[in-house]
């Protein structure tokens, strides 16, 4: 079966982050994410033009961002009925850092939307997660998030960058995988890190 994978971001670069790494980081306070209406007409122009392909049978959307929780729920429900038009298979994926992923959020996003998910983290610790979150409190509710997803029999994927804050710490971070079980897991060498390997 043919598959394509196509990345979508429905609030641009806009994130409730400010990682140090991100390369495409835009400030909630630089202007209110692109949301809504506009973005809803121009995905129905998408599934048309999807609908039109001969030698594709499925089609994978990867919702990204910035943070894509941020498009909001209500927008995502208008997202599924514009999907539902679609002659070819489908699912969804959203890549999110974990900060706005509350138990019930995760769970009208896998039950109700059918959504998988994916989370952004750099470690089991504050300190593997530095260059990520700009204070604790940030990584121990994402953490908080990520433990309710396994407590819940929630599957999901985790997404890792590796840097000189975390690339020692092998043996922790295996554990870490090891100990949540996610369906899968990727480590992206910071290839953009700067001349200070950070």
């Amino acid at each position: 079966m043919k598959m394509i994978n196509l990345v979508i971001k429905p609030v641009d670069n806009y994130c409730n982050l400010s990682c140090e790494y991100c390369l495409t980081k835009r400030s909630l306070e630089d202007n209110n994410c692109t949301r809504g209406e506009d973005f809803l007409r121009w995905f129905e122009i998408l599934v048309e033009k999807l609908n039109s392909l001969t030698n594709v049978e499925k089609v994978r959307f990867t919702w990204h961002g910035g943070e894509p929780l941020l498009f909001g729920v209500e927008n995502y429900r208008k997202v599924i009925g514009l999907q539902k038009k679609l002659k070819l298979d489908f699912d969804n994926v959203i890549q999110t850092n974990g900060l706005l992923l509350t138990p019930q959020l995760a769970n009208t996003f896998v039950s109700d939307l059918k959504f998988s998910i994916s989370i952004s983290i750099d470690g089991p610790d504050f300190e593997s997660n530095s260059y990520r979150f700009q204070s604790e409190n940030e990584f121990l509710t994402t953490k908080s998030n990520l433990d309710s997803l396994s407590i819940n029999n929630i599957s999901y994927s985790l997404i890792f960058v590796i840097h000189d804050r975390n690339f020692n710490e092998a043996d922790k971070i295996f554990n870490f995988i090891t100990d949540q079980k996610p369906t899968n897991g990727v480590a992206l060498p910071g290839y953009y890190l700067d001349e200070h390997n950070r």
